[in-house]
């Protein structure tokens, strides 16, 4: 492990236990910590009618998430993730050497 990669991952534990740590499942499988920024929720105005958005960004441990999950990382893009007592659709994975981190939107949207 590099210098950096352990200085980033102890900078991660340090934030995750002052800004605290949140749980998140996908597909109902185990749950791993992870730091979230705030929900931003807001609306679109489509040809249907009001269709209310809610997104955020979850950073998950890289070992902690491929030890809870197996399968390839992408293949999770699309799947149900549940946090903060709401459901959401996992939109984006963007994976680097020491995190991963999800982009999860509502579950209503299209």
């Amino acid at each position: 492990m590099s210098a950096l990669t352990e200085f980033a991952k102890k900078a991660f534990l340090s934030a995750r236990s002052t800004i605290g740590g949140e749980t998140i499942t996908i597909n109902g499988g185990a749950s791993v910590s992870a730091v979230l920024n705030e929900i931003a929720d807001s609306q679109s105005y489509e040809d249907t009618g009001f269709s209310p958005i809610a997104s955020f960004q979850a950073v998950v441990e890289s070992t902690e998430f491929t030890t809870a999950y197996t399968a390839s990382i992408k293949s999770y893009v699309g799947a149900s993730v549940a946090s903060r007592s709401r459901t959401f659709r996992l939109t984006d994975i963007v994976s680097g050497r020491s995190f991963i981190t999800l982009k999860l939107e509502s579950i209503t949207r299209a």
